[in-house]
């Protein structure tokens, strides 16, 4: 949703979307980055999630989280190899002795285990089989690889042998094994389990049976990973267990089998030990933690000493050795950037040469304000620069880093020297725009601030929106409006709300009615200079609950004094519009649904229901997913409402898709005010209009009303003391969620509630009790559609208490079904994977197995493992009678399909679906993707 073309999204409410309201700084033509903002998010590399030492320390790899892997020489700092986006997991493994990588690749036939060789670059492929295969590690001195693989369905740990290439099992059992860490320099393997119910740490030898270590998450909390590390010399396992608080930091002595608990005193993550030196590395709130390893308890800050860079924080310490040197290596810059430490008491060095990298550490360390480590970094990337362009992008920023120094006539150089570039592609306008910006907002020359804005827009061909707004209050020639103005901008870019806020009320009081004031007041509450803010948990600013409601009286004044007087907008004002659009949004935040109504009818007044985008406030309030339960129950309020309703069905008369929206809009509204006869006439409609076209978007829709519908009855005749009515709406409702097999979180909550209600009315009276307690933690699924996390584990929790009653034995394959449900919704893949293959085990119906084998496949799609989602696909063919629905997810097994190499299989399957498939968008589907397949390129 762009913030310029609809009303504001909840997440951004109190930020006013303005097309004017790109700052003065405009984007820079050639592909430059912001002038005075740090690299945007989706131009920095993504955070590093495994750093490693090649045995000999020559090399260092880096991977992260959008699988590329970059290897350093440590010597030379310099990039030896890249391999962008192909990596899968979390870690890559150096075979001792060599400079060798196993890794988890995809060349087209799944995903398998390579090796790669650093010095020539030549790949070879490990394994063979169509599951997915990831996670490796080197025992043996680099003779057998160990990996996790998903042949039986779940995760088990297998060993290669890479004399004879043949794998076996390891460790292999019906729960999950994963997350092996290999002991250095021995043949021990340290993995997480969930052979004890709960996620435990073990160990396993070749030769001997494997032994449990520790238990975690005594408290239900269902801990998906855990920090674990073996020391340099492999003789100490380090673990953390967060479950508790504090964090419990545990070394078991792998030789002495003893377990010690070294600290509980501090919030610790990532331990890195070098007991031979006596340094103990970790994590922190604090940062990067070293500390004097004596192999006994520590409790304090005593011995302990916090590692920065030049004053930027440090994370994920990663020990290696070479010769007798040791090596730390570290992420910076919120943990996009490797750095190399050469010793542990030595200075750190960035890695690479990557010029997106050295920006981004150059803005980081202008927004600490060490300005001198910034331009250090600029003046070395200068030497680097391969063209003009980038020499005046960096020029660019090195005058950003001197604006926020406070050092404006050094900034003005600087973009001088731009100007000066005869071979840069930078469009003089935009540089002229970068000035006049500095000289009106710091400097304070209004003069030569209007002077070398004007010549900007001038030069432009493309348009300056920010430098004409700036302008148009500067020809004002009023002192006062034009002091409020720079001064609501100064306060903003020293991020004084407060103030900012004040200075824009007073501007916007000046001359409320004047368009170029609106323009102006709504592109500084959209916050021109968000960009430069790099923590994006504070990069809204005004979107703060004390702000909200002083923002809304800026707008309610601005709207008032268009309505009247000669400032009056003509019908279908876009400005005008898009003010109340703004407006709209913030009462409906503030709960201001008088107001919010009143503005709603105005602008179906003046442009029609594009004037407040109701198609877009429709779509986010028929989705759960886009907004809270109390902006959703206000939504309704205001669209629903007797007032906006028919002035609404009155616009939406010739627009099916709008009017179907609508009536479902109704539906909801009335369903959440307990009036499901209501909500059933609305249905009618809805469905009514529906057969006008067809989406699948409003078919999943409409089967979710329907079950709510069922719901609501089953709750009137509970009331009414009809069991036997309840009952079989309920049963109903539950039946109609099995038959959409359903893989969101609103219609996978709506099947747990009517289940837990059929199962009230048929559980012995013990059984009932705990189930109303569950149903308490939940909470009403269509009344709090987006259950977080912790809400998820905890009915997790409780439905796993139940299930071990004795009276819970006949609930046990439907409560393990929801558990697994939950659980993945929650991230916890491998509990979840646990709990639906057990659900299976017990046998349930039909109806229960088909949605088990649904969330195997989605689970197994969610995991990239590509012949359980296939394998899963076949299972639930074996189950399903209806045409529509086999033809669904025969549709859905093609992908899978063509990721193992099956493509001769995926086109016939194709073929067959195009020409006869039961429903014609099914039809329509295959026939796309068969074209797009004959128009590809060949593989390798």
């Amino acid at each position: 949703m762009s913030p310029n073309s609809r009303p504001l999204s909840p997440a951004r409410a109190g930020t006013i979307p303005s097309p004017k309201g790109v700052a003065l700084f405009a984007i820079l033509v050639a592909g430059l980055c912001y002038a005075v903002a740090p690299i945007a998010a989706d131009e920095v590399s993504s955070e590093i999630v495994h750093l490693e030492f090649s045995s000999d320390g020559r090399f260092l790899a880096s991977l992260d989280s959008d699988g590329t892997l970059s290897v350093f020489h440590t010597r030379s700092r310099k990039t030896a190899l890249l391999l962008t986006n192909r990596i899968r997991g979390e870690n890559v493994a150096w075979r001792p002795g060599t400079h060798e990588l196993a890794l988890a690749l995809d060349r087209g036939q799944g995903w398998d285990i390579w090796l790669l060789d650093v010095d020539t670059e030549k790949e070879e492929r490990l394994t063979r089989h169509p599951a997915l295969d990831a996670s490796p590690q080197w025992i043996d001195g680099g003779d057998t690889l160990v990996f996790v693989t998903y042949r039986s369905g779940s995760a088990d740990l297998f060993q290669m042998n890479m004399t004879d290439r043949v794998a076996v099992p390891l460790v292999e059992k019906e729960y999950d094994q994963w997350q092996p860490l290999a002991q250095p320099g021995g043949n021990a393997v340290a993995y997480l389990s969930l052979e004890t119910e709960r996620v435990s740490l073990w160990i396993c030898d070749p030769d001997q049976p494997p032994f449990r270590i520790a238990d975690f998450d005594p408290l239900g909390r269902f801990l998906e990973s855990v920090d674990f590390a073996w020391d340099r010399q492999g003789k100490s396992l380090l673990y953390v267990d967060d479950a508790s608080n504090p964090n419990r930091l545990h070394a078991f002595d792998f030789g002495e089998r003893r377990d010690r608990l070294l600290s509980e005193s501090a919030e610790i993550r990532r331990p890195a030990l070098d007991e031979k030196r006596g340094r103990l590395f970790y994590d922190s709130p604090e940062g990067l933690i070293r500390h004097r390893w004596k192999g006994r308890p520590f409790q304090g800050r005593s011995g302990r000493e916090i590692l920065t860079f030049d004053g930027l924080a440090l994370s994920r310490p990663t020990l290696g050795c070479q010769g007798r040197r040791p090596l730390l290596a570290v992420t910076l810059a919120q943990g996009r950037i490797a750095a190399l430490g050469r010793a542990p008491d030595g200075p750190f060095f960035p890695l690479g040469e990557n010029m997106t990298d050295r920006m981004l550490l150059a803005e980081e360390w202008s927004d600490i304000g060490r300005l001198g480590s910034a331009l250090r970094i600029y003046r070395d990337s200068m030497k680097l620069a391969s063209d003009a362009d980038e020499i005046a992008a960096i020029h660019v920023r090195r005058a950003a880093a001197f604006r926020k120094a406070g050092r404006y006539d050094d900034a003005l150089e600087e973009l001088r020297q731009v100007a000066k570039s005869t071979e840069a592609t930078i469009a003089p306008g935009e540089i002229l725009a970068l000035q006049g910006e500095i000289l009106l907002f710091e400097v304070g020359d209004t003069a030569l601030a209007s002077a070398t804005l004007g010549a900007a827009i001038r030069e432009s061909t493309d348009g300056l929106p920010a430098a004409e707004e700036a302008l148009a209050i500067l020809e004002t020639g009023k002192p006062s409006l034009i002091e409020s103005y720079v001064e609501a901008h100064r306060a903003l870019r020293r991020d004084d709300i407060e103030a900012c806020l004040d200075a824009a009320r007073t501007f916007a009081q000046e001359e409320p009615a004047s368009p170029r004031v609106r323009d102006a007041v709504l592109s500084l509450l959209n916050d021109p200079y968000r960009d430069e803010i790099l923590n994006p948990e504070e990069a809204e600013r005004f979107d703060r609950r004390k702000y909200r409601e002083r923002i809304a009286e800026i707008l309610i004044l601005l709207d008032r004094a268009a309505q009247t007087g000669a400032g009056s907008p003509s019908v279908g004002d876009p400005e005008i519009d898009r003010l109340r659009e703004s407006l709209l949004q913030i009462l409906l935040d503030t709960r201001r649904l008088a107001e919010a109504r009143a503005v709603a009818l105005r602008l179906l007044a003046s442009k029609g229901p594009d004037a407040f985008a109701a198609k877009d406030f429709l779509d986010r309030y028929l989705d759960p997913e886009g907004h809270t339960r109390i902006e959703h129950a206000l939504l309704a309020k205001v669209l629903a409402s007797p007032e906006v309703a028919p002035a609404l069905e009155e616009r939406f008369q010739d627009d099916t898709v709008a009017r179907t929206m609508l009536s479902l809009a109704h539906t909801k509204s009335a369903l959440l005010e307990g009036d499901f006869e209501s909500s059933r006439r609305s249905l009618d409609k809805a469905l009514a209009s529906f057969e006008d076209f067809y989406s699948e978007e409003f078919r999943s829709e409409i089967a979710d009303l329907q079950v709510y519908l069922y719901l609501f009855e089953a709750k009137y005749y509970e009331g009414q003391s009809l069991w036997d009515a309840a009952a079989k709406s309920y049963l109903h409702a539950l039946a109609l969620a099995h038959r959409h097999v359903p893989d969101r979180t609103k219609l996978c909550l709506d099947l747990d509630l009517a289940l837990s209600e059929v199962t009230l009315k048929l559980a012995p009276d013990d059984a009932r009790k705990r189930m109303q307690a569950i149903l308490r933690g939940m909470g009403d699924p269509l009344l709090n559609p987006t259950i977080d996390d912790e809400q998820l584990l905890t009915v997790a929790r409780n439905l796993r208490q139940l299930a071990t009653q004795p009276d819970g034995a006949m609930l046990e394959p439907f409560l393990l079904f929801h558990m697994g449900a939950g659980l993945m919704q929650a991230g916890r893949f491998h509990q979840a994977a646990r709990c639906l293959d057990q659900s299976l085990a017990l046998d349930p119906p039909p109806a229960l197995r088909a949605a088990v084998h649904w969330y195997r496949a989605s689970l197994a799609h969610i995991t990239g493992d590509v012949w359980g989602e296939y394998q899963a696909c076949q299972d639930l063919l074996k189950i399903v009678r209806e045409p529509f629905l086999e033809d669904a997810i025969r549709m859905r097994s093609v992908e899978p399909l063509l990721s193992l190499g099956m493509e001769d299989q995926a086109r016939a399957l194709l073929v067959e679906l195009s020409e006869s498939a039961a429903l014609a968008p099914v039809r329509e589907s295959a026939a796309r993707r068969l074209e797009e397949l004959s128009h590809a390129a060949p593989s390798d």
